[in-house]
């Protein structure tokens, strides 16, 4: 017995039951590519050996917190968010067996006082007389297992026994219904014996109610989901969709509804939209889909008791982490002092720098020459200096920020192109042609689509990188738009269910309408209006339609004047009339919007900013330093007697330099913004680089190892965040989902990914140390190895620890955000449960230092190489290989890069070369 309960709460049970976790939740994940979601939860995600994992963590972790005392105050964090994961475990488990899901939908005008149920019952009724007897059963049908289930029914004191015989996936009903599966079961009552065929499609719908009459009685057989009753109703006034100007995509949606609750007397009335929950008793409603015709609203339903302790836990979670790494007994701070003791006896190790400077990104124009010479020397001729005069002109944004037309036209490539130049054009110069002469531009390949499946549709090669505006019509239709019903259908879909073709539908769709706006000038709202109460200020159409007849008629004028001095500029090279008008409209600008224009230089500050783009350029400065300083640390190991201390020198200064110039970009965009500059997940992913830079500065005296890192570090999270950059949010093209929360999981999650990269880096550097060492020998250059193999190792925890206490905290805040914005923590989406395999594979990792044969520096750096696969997994493999709302799986299979081949050979032979030094190891 006692043996038994040491094998339960054994740090090896924890570690298996990590990796059993987070294998079958990766097997899970590649069923429902190939089975579909309700196979997947049939056999993992909702079966019996599943939750059993979970709940024996639970046990193990209560145990080991007894086991090593993790309850004493000199350990108070670990116990905090030890407490924290029970607490998410016990709120999950609580969510799991009380709480429910559901969806409902209302007609206008209409009452409803119920929801259907996400999760599939076999209902039964058996009417007998004037007595109506019901029974029903969870229960979830896979392609590929056993379905097996007996339900036994209480009928007048006769039993009713109905039991499983088979399934039938995707069949047509005798009536001709299509796209339904059957369950088959017999049944026996008082002597009868029936086969008796229900037909539905499983979770989240109403099955078909199948009659039959058995032994005299009357039975109801159905397989679907069962409606809820509510103690109260809601009735919907007025369903609310607004579409972007000229075109038929929705770009956000609302249910005006009067919430009636007689018992409580109760009649108010509440709008329904994304992240704008209504909440009443223990109820969320959050808006999902709506009725093709408009008419109708579909709401999801949840109704959670275990929010509380999930919330408690995910609170405990991030003060826990926090603390942790203040504490002076934790094992970060730990390894810290190490590092800080061994950099003291090799001071030697200082290191190096040759400044490198190189341009960024320089991608070939999409123009070819079949487009035609007369379109290349037109689109050329708008001249630089005068789009840049334009670029000065003041727009006002959708959130009534006044910013000059530089940024808007910046904002607009990006968006539509994901450039910030084209054609050896700037912004401004491309936004101003594409808004005087749209019918050149329209057949442009401009607007950027990477989905295989969209570039057929709209009929490009596959290879092409970029579609032009009119690729995407085809005027001999009744409806030319070739992503019509396409994009009604991925609009319609609840959130949960957009996988990455739909949402990569929808980015292209939003392109295409930013375009259509550029075009009509829609976008640029120039003119403020005279005496105007909300200082508004409008775009050339509508100040012709709206001012009054004396400033429409200058209006008029203006644009007239500037449209004719834009055409005499292109036909002789006279842009004087043109830079005059631009003038004009400055002047028109300064009388009539003076009350919210802001000060000269704060526009000059705004347009310095867009033509410097710091950020990128720092990129390979930050890489460089870091990576050319890990060679010299190779050197001077290989030869001690080389001096690196101008190098060292040389280095410090330019990523000083770097850091001094990262610093001036913050503050010069805090300036133009006029807030701090972290307010989204682009601004957030900045302040974490130049964090981190700071970072290795402060310890370069320590560790030259640690300056590299977190050069190399700070690179690599600008890099990140320019491969995430958000796209620019002009007027009505704010995305519907839209939250602070997203914006903190986002940041916080990607962070990790750098430091769990540089983890893996330095578990692969020390085995390629560990391949250099020379048993045979016992000289000076073996113990430099030596030395570097600890300080790479306590390094690459500390960096190990950093990362998993970010992807973990990033990970429950992404369930924060879900919640909040449609009322589920957690849908086993492949990409948040191959997140979730990240956290359970490092937490192994970690957590290898308490089993004394895994507990040395060889079998940590093979672990840390490695573990990384998990992440590439979570960020690419999801994307292109399963299907889900993060992937990009709807489309033709991607090939797997022969690359990725050659990588995984050189990481094994580099972890065998390695194996016959392992002995050198000594305990972490």
């Amino acid at each position: 017995m006692n043996r038994a309960i040491k094998l339960i709460l054994s740090m090896e049970l924890a570690i298996v039951l990590f990796l059993m976790f987070a294998l079958g939740s990766a097997v899970a994940t590649f069923i429902e590519n190939d089975f579909g979601t309700e196979t997947a939860w049939a056999m993992v995600y909702d079966a019996a050996w599943f939750e059993a994992v979970q709940v024996l963590l639970g046990i193990n972790l209560l145990g080991n917190i007894f086991r090593y005392k993790i309850y004493k105050l000199e350990k108070l964090p670990s116990f905090i968010f030890h407490v924290g994961f029970l607490l998410i475990l016990i709120g999950s488990g609580i969510t799991r067996y009380i709480g429910f899901e559901g969806m409902m939908h209302i007609r206008e005008g209409y009452s409803e006082d119920q929801i259907i149920s996400n999760e599939p019952y076999i209902q039964v009724k058996a009417i007998k007389g004037d007595k109506i007897y019901s029974v029903q059963k969870k229960k979830l049908m896979s392609k590929i297992s056993n379905n097996s289930f007996s339900i036994d029914m209480n009928i007048d004191g006769k039993i009713a026994h109905i039991k499983y015989l088979n399934f039938l996936p995707n069949i047509i009903t005798k009536e001709g219904v299509a796209g339904v599966s059957a369950v088959i079961v017999q049944v026996e009552f008082d002597g009868d014996k029936k086969e008796i065929t229900m037909y539905g499609r499983g979770k989240g719908s109403k099955g078909l109610v199948t009659k039959e009459k058995i032994a005299g009685v009357d039975f109801r057989f159905e397989w679907g989901s069962k409606m809820i009753p509510l103690p109260f109703s809601l009735k919907l006034k007025d369903f609310q969709l607004e579409r972007y100007p000229g075109s038929m995509s929705p770009s956000s949606y609302a249910s005006e509804v009067v919430l009636i609750d007689e018992s409580l007397g109760i009649k108010k009335d509440f709008r329904i939209f994304m992240n704008h929950v209504l909440d009443h008793r223990g109820y969320r409603f959050f808006q999902s889909s709506y009725d093709q015709d408009e008419k109708g609203t579909i709401l999801s339903v949840n109704h959670d008791p275990g929010k509380l302790p999930t919330y408690i836990g995910y609170f405990m979670l991030g003060l826990g982490f926090f603390l942790n790494i203040l504490n002076k007994k934790s094992r970060f701070r730990k390894l810290a002092r190490a590092i800080d003791i061994d950099a003291k006896k090799a001071s030697s190790l200082t290191t190096v720098f040759i400044a490198l400077i190189m341009s960024l990104f320089t991608l070939a124009s999409p123009l070819k020459a079949d487009n035609g010479m007369d379109i290349v020397n037109f689109v050329k001729s708008y001249e630089k200096e005068h789009a840049n005069r334009f670029g000065t002109l003041l727009v006002q944004g959708n959130d009534g920020r006044l910013k000059p037309i530089d940024t808007l036209a910046n904002e607009i490539l990006n968006k539509i192109a994901r450039k910030r130049s084209f054609f050896g054009l700037n912004a401004d110069q491309i936004i101003l042609g594409m808004m005087s002469a749209p019918q050149v531009w329209q057949k442009i390949k401009i607007i950027k689509v990477s989905h295989p499946r969209i570039k057929k549709i709209i009929g490009i090669g596959k290879n092409e990188k970029y579609a032009s505006f009119s690729d995407f019509f085809n005027y001999s239709k009744a409806n030319p738009y070739k992503l019509a019903k396409y994009s009604e259908v991925s609009n319609r879909k609840r959130p949960i269910e957009k996988n990455q073709f739909d949402k990569e539908l929808l980015r292209v769709d939003e392109r295409l309408n930013v375009c259509y706006l550029v075009y009509t000038g829609e976008l640029f709202k120039l003119f403020p209006k005279k005496d105007d109460p909300n200082n508004k200020w409008y775009s050339p159409k509508e100040a012709i339609s709206t001012f009054t007849h004396e400033e429409s008629k200058i209006v008029r004028s203006l644009l007239t004047s500037y449209f004719d001095g834009i055409e005499k500029g292109i036909k002789s090279g006279n842009w004087s009339k043109a830079d005059n008008i631009v003038e004009k409209i400055k002047e028109y600008q300064k009388k009539y919007g003076s009350q919210i224009i802001q000060e000269e230089n704060k526009i000059k500050a705004e347009i310095l900013y867009n033509k410097l783009n710091i950020f990128p350029k720092l990129i390979p400065l930050y890489l460089l330093s870091g990576f050319i300083l890990l060679m010299f640390i190779f050197a001077k190991m290989i030869k001690p007697k080389i001096s690196l201390k101008l190098i060292t020198k040389i280095i410090l200064a330019i990523i000083v330099l770097s850091f001094a110039t990262h610093t001036f970009g913050m503050a010069l965009r805090w300036y133009i913004a006029e807030h701090a500059p972290w307010s989204d997940s682009y601004e957030s992913m900045l302040y974490i680089a130049w964090a981190i830079a700071l970072a290795g500065m402060v310890f370069s005296r320590q560790s030259i190892i640690s300056l590299s890192l977190t050069a190399i570090l700070a690179g690599i999270t600008l890099f990140v965040a320019h491969l995430s950059w958000m796209d620019p949010q002009i007027t009505t093209l704010v995305p519907v989902l839209k939250s602070y929360w997203l914006s903190i999981h986002v940041s916080v999650i990607t962070a990790s990914y750098g430091f769990l990269g540089l983890s893996s880096l330095l578990g692969f550097f020390t085995l390629i140390l560990f391949i250099l060492i020379n048993p045979k020998k016992d000289d000076s250059i073996n113990e430099a190895i030596k030395r570097n193999i600890v300080e790479s190792t306590r390094i690459n925890e500390m960096s190990m620890i950093l990362g998993l206490s970010l992807l973990t905290l990033g990970n429950f805040l992404g369930g924060v955000w879900a919640n909040e914005s449609w009322g589920r923590y957690w849908g086993w989406d492949p990409k948040e449960t191959w997140a979730l395999i990240s956290i359970l594979v490092y937490a192994a990792v970690v957590h290898l230092r308490f089993i004394p044969k895994l507990n040395n520096q060889y079998a940590f750096a093979v672990a840390s190489t490695i573990s990384y696969s998990v992440i590439i997994m979570t960020y690419f493999g999801v994307n292109f290989y399963l299907s889900g709302m993060h992937s990009y799986a709807a489309g033709d299979p991607v090939p797997v890069p022969k690359f990725v081949y050659y990588t995984i050979a050189i990481v094994f032979a580099i972890i065998v070369a390695a194996y016959p030094k392992r002995g050198i190891s000594s305990r972490l």
